[in-house]
């Protein structure tokens, strides 16, 4: 008996602890903090008002003033506050935004984990744009870092040269990952000069499951070490006799839609594009490799290598 009243106190504790660090949360934000101030004041004005109904004139006045620094309050404090916690919103991005650039050319794992770290309180500052120009990481997961959204960033904005000039991810998995109109590549620079070397490479990267809407790998280098597997898996038969599929093989872009991605001039190489969804709305034009490259149909693939002898009009 003795031991569950102590287990019970031991939760009531540790309950009352989550709710206090819950209320503080809450009440370290300015605008919050203001509101309550409000509402303490609105009630403790309304509780005097009906316990002294007949107040001489001097008490009036006080209560006159008091509902009067009341409404300051609220009109005036909530705004102060507004404009301080947008100006602490941006404070705290920026620094996030200059730890990532502080920690994208490291490649080590404390690197990995403190752009990780920096990626996560910018999602919950509502900030999925972020700038990893320049970035150059490897063995990493977006989604095994909690991270679930990184819609509208950019990797390699076309930049020539110092820092930003470059940019090499490898074994990075995109995976269940929010990437709509995310700038993988906004063009290859070197193009202008013949040359076919992309500063823009992802190399055994896998986007299964991502949303990849309006995507941008234009004159990008995405290559695979390996050949991919000639088939995907095998059918079995259940105990009852049902035919079951059981997959061997998941190719990079497996259940990934790719409606609206520009290929543009992309330099591929051990390409898989089975089990993606909408192949046929993305942008293959100038893309080499495709050749070699596996798709789920024949006809898919000989789309493919149609639309990459396209050519795209500025």
């Amino acid at each position: 008996m003795r031991a569950k009243i102590g287990k019970l106190r031991q939760a009531a504790r540790r309950s009352l602890s989550a709710a206090r660090r819950w209320v503080s949360g809450w009440l370290d934000h300015p605008v919050v903090f203001a509101s309550c101030l409000v509402a303490i004041a609105v009630v403790m004005l309304t509780v005097l008002r009906g316990l002294y109904d007949g107040w001489d004139g001097l008490l009036q006045g006080v209560f006159i003033e008091a509902t009067g620094a009341t409404m300051d309050l609220a009109v005036f404090g909530i705004l102060i506050a507004l404009v301080a916690g947008r100006r602490e919103r941006k404070r705290e991005i920026s620094i996030q935004e200059e730890l990532i650039d502080d920690f994208k050319k490291w490649g080590s794992e404390e690197a990995r984990y403190r752009i990780a770290g920096s990626v996560r309180r910018l999602n919950r500052l509502g900030r999925t744009s972020i700038d990893f120009v320049g970035i150059e990481m490897n063995e990493f997961s977006f989604r095994s870092h909690d991270i679930n959204s990184i819609a509208g960033s950019k990797f390699y904005d076309g930049a020539w040269g110092g820092s930003r000039g470059k940019t090499v991810l490898k074994n990075v998995e995109f995976s269940l990952v929010d990437c709509r109109d995310v700038v993988f590549s906004a063009f290859n620079p070197s193009d202008w000069l013949g040359l076919r070397r992309s500063p823009a490479i992802f190399h055994d990267c896998w986007f299964g499951g991502a949303k990849l809407e309006a995507a941008k790998f234009t004159g990008a280098r995405i290559e695979w070490s390996d050949e991919p597997p000639a088939e995907v898996g095998h059918w079995e038969r259940t105990q009852d006799g049902d035919p079951v599929f059981i997959p061997s093989y998941y190719p990079p872009f497996d259940h990934a839609d790719l409606a609206g991605v520009s290929f543009e001039d992309v330099a591929f190489r051990n390409a898989d594009f089975r089990e993606a969804y909408n192949l046929r709305k993305c942008d293959f034009s100038g893309a080499t490799g495709l050749e070699e490259a596996l798709f789920d149909s024949d006809e898919d693939k000989e789309w493919a290598l149609r639309a990459a002898r396209t050519t795209t009009v500025p």
